[in-house]
């Protein structure tokens, strides 16, 4: 019986070798591409993409959710195999990195706060604009700076630049189109002026270290293939654009407060916390026996 049992574990271990494994960076906060739902799980357009391709190409992956900055840096420092993050194809990134099929067509939208007294880019002149770091739109953004003589002020993450609108800190930031119109649909008091002429238009790409990991992105170019053939990318678009929000979160409304942000990643944090607390633990005995050690020596 236990012999069974070994030579089954061992012949599950050796399937699951047979399977290519990687590891894939992406943003944590950038719904409805890349988002935690009510457990802490990562979901999303980009997320259920890539389980869709990795279970049709057979291939497994850890996941590395993180700030997008560091995300794509991790991928240029082939710390990671690839990224899926919402993460535009451009001139730029081609000389870092070797790009999938498009697999999503966006453009850059500018944006204000319900009520602002702000109707053009010429109305900016002198005030600060917020903009998240390493983004295409944050390219776009300061590509318009010295035309329109505004400020730039820089985030890590999404909620909190949103925030910074919001609350009046910024005058206007620049976003990718959907990513921001999701927001607004979802409770975000932001307003799009250019709704209907969005900037910059591109497509979002998954990416990895220019020369290196050739069979995962042909892997993944195949796979995208396979389910826009088959209407399972219609399905998953259509599974986020359709839906608030609060249908994967659980949460009655989106809250970009910064009590709203720990209640939304409240796992995240915990987990962080208690990991503080053991180091702490572990540092404080570690120098209380140095300091007996240097007490014994002297």
């Amino acid at each position: 019986m236990v012999v069974a049992l070994l030579s089954f574990s061992l012949a599950a271990d050796c399937i699951h070798a047979d399977k290519p494994h990687y590891t894939i960076s992406t943003d944590a906060t950038y719904p409805p591409f890349d988002f935690q739902d009510k457990n802490n799980d990562y979901i999303g357009i980009d997320q259920d993409i890539l389980k869709e391709i990795a279970k049709r190409e057979n291939f497994t992956y850890t996941l590395k959710p993180m700030s997008f900055t560091s995300a794509a840096q991790l991928v240029a420092n082939g710390q990671a195999d690839g990224i899926i993050a919402g993460m535009a194809i451009t001139d730029e990134r081609k000389e870092v990195y070797d790009n999938s099929t498009p697999y999503y067509k966006t453009g850059v939208a500018w944006i204000v706060k319900k009520g602002s007294e702000i109707k053009s880019l010429k109305d900016l002149k002198g005030k600060t604009v917020a903009l998240k770091t390493g983004t295409a739109a944050s390219e776009y953004g300061k590509s318009l700076q010295k035309k329109y003589g505004f400020n730039i002020k820089y985030f890590n993450d999404t909620d909190t630049m949103y925030n910074d609108v919001v609350v009046g800190n910024s005058a206007a930031t620049f976003e990718d189109m959907p990513v921001i119109q999701y927001a607004i649909k979802n409770g975000v008091k932001l307003k799009v002026m250019n709704a209907n002429n969005p900037g910059n238009a591109g497509s979002y790409g998954f990416f990895v270290k220019k020369g290196a990991n050739k069979e995962l992105l042909a892997s993944f170019n195949r796979g995208f293939a396979s389910i826009k053939k088959d209407g399972t990318y219609d399905k998953i678009i259509k599974k986020y654009l359709g839906a608030t929000q609060s249908t994967f979160t659980g949460s009655k409304k989106n809250n970009n407060s910064v009590l709203g942000i720990l209640k939304a990643n409240d796992g995240a944090f915990l987990k962080g916390l208690w990991l503080t607390i053991e180091l702490t633990v572990l540092a404080i005995i570690l120098a209380s026996i140095w300091g007996v050690i240097l007490g014994v020596m002297g």
